[in-house]
């Protein structure tokens, strides 16, 4: 296991803040990992490089099945998305 920062949403002041999970690395697409995480309500997948959510479901390898195909399928629109929210990360506060 290792740790991870997940991006957030403070929905009483509607902004963004990153929380420390536990979580384990499961793919790689050109570069860029993606690990998974146990939430109270099923499994999530996010990526290592802004902590945006890519999958959320119930089962374990469902959940990482969902997120590579989105992966694969989007990437050109996955990386425009995670290079916006990067820059905009960089520039607030990681701890609440």
């Amino acid at each position: 296991m290792e740790q991870f920062k997940i991006r957030m949403r403070d929905p009483m002041r509607n902004e963004f803040y990153f929380d420390l999970v536990d979580g384990e690395r499961v793919f790689e697409q050109a570069g860029y990992s993606f690990f998974i995480t146990e939430t109270w309500d099923g499994w999530k997948v996010s990526d290592v490089l802004c902590g945006q959510t890519i999958a959320h479901g119930i089962e374990y390898h469902e959940t990482i099945e969902i997120a590579k195909d989105r992966v694969t399928r989007n990437f050109e629109s996955y990386l425009n998305q995670a290079k916006v929210r990067k820059r905009s990360n960089w520039k607030r506060k990681y701890a609440r």
